[in-house]
């Protein structure tokens, strides 16, 4: 609620310089008046219809303006500000046909904008608890001098592993011969595949093989890329591959897997990614 106030807010300060007759015209259409301000909205905290509603006068205000401003072509800075308001109007926020409006929705988007005064700040975890909001810092070091060699900051969503090509511009030179050493963070398969092929040689552990759901993991498939087969746990042997986003993906027959007393316990759909 706090963003979508703030967005408009923006926008109308900026018209308010540049194209004063547009922002009588938002105005003036507006459910709620009170964007000036920035103060909390006056009503009920404790009803839950009452931040519903909020919520739904709130959205509708937005695309209100967001119609209006389509009409003309604006400049760079306030084309920003339209982008932000249209990013936060509808990044939390779903449609409720039973009701007739707009509610908050559950879940998280992805790469959900937090912030309208810094926009590139993002949610980050350092563990299953460890919650943060801003920007992550990622570091390399020379092992023997212990010199820190490069700092890159990206957004606190940005895994260590994205980052690792960036902290080696060594790498660039033809004849680099460079060792990255690096934690479990390191050492998945798409950083290891980036660094080898820029011309490094990985040394980090690799991550614990575990299904997130509980159940069994891809360890416990037996998997032979070159024979195009896989083997579950409970002995069934499958040659259906579905390729998808760059992945292979074996694919288990519903029929067989529906009455295995394992299925409880198998990925989800009954495949496995290889």
């Amino acid at each position: 609620m706090t963003m979508i106030r703030s967005a408009l807010r923006t926008v109308l300060r900026f018209l308010a310089k540049a194209r004063a007759e547009t922002k009588e015209e938002i105005q003036a259409a507006l459910r709620r008046q009170d964007y000036e301000g920035k103060a909390k909205p006056v009503i009920d905290w404790d009803d839950e219809e009452a931040r519903i509603g909020l919520v739904d006068e709130l959205v509708n205000d937005a695309l209100v303006a967001l119609t209006i401003l389509q009409r003309s072509p604006v400049d760079s800075e306030l084309h920003a500000a339209i982008e932000l308001l249209a990013t936060v109007a509808g990044q939390d926020v779903e449609w409720d046909k039973a009701k007739g409006r707009f509610r908050i929705r559950r879940g998280v988007a992805k790469d959900r904008t937090i912030s309208t005064v810094d926009t590139q700040v993002r949610h980050g975890r350092k563990s299953k608890h460890g919650l943060f909001d801003g920007y992550r810092a990622h570091v390399a070091v020379d092992p023997k001098t212990e010199i820190i060699t490069e700092v890159k900051v990206a957004p606190a969503n940005v895994p260590d592993g994205e980052m690792a090509v960036a902290l080696l511009p060594e790498l660039q030179a033809e004849s680099a011969d460079i060792t990255a050493i690096g934690d479990t963070q390191y050492g998945t398969g798409a950083t290891r595949t980036a660094l080898i092929e820029a011309g490094a040689t990985v040394i980090a552990k690799a991550p614990p093989d575990v299904n997130s759901t509980g159940g069994f993991a891809k360890s416990d498939f037996t998997i032979d890329l070159e024979g195009g087969t896989a083997t579950c746990p409970a002995g069934q042997i499958t040659s259906h591959v579905v390729h998808r986003a760059g992945r292979v993906r074996f694919q288990f027959p519903a029929s067989i897997c529906a009455s295995c007393p394992l299925r409880p316990r198998a990925p989800h759909l009954g495949g496995v990614a290889a």
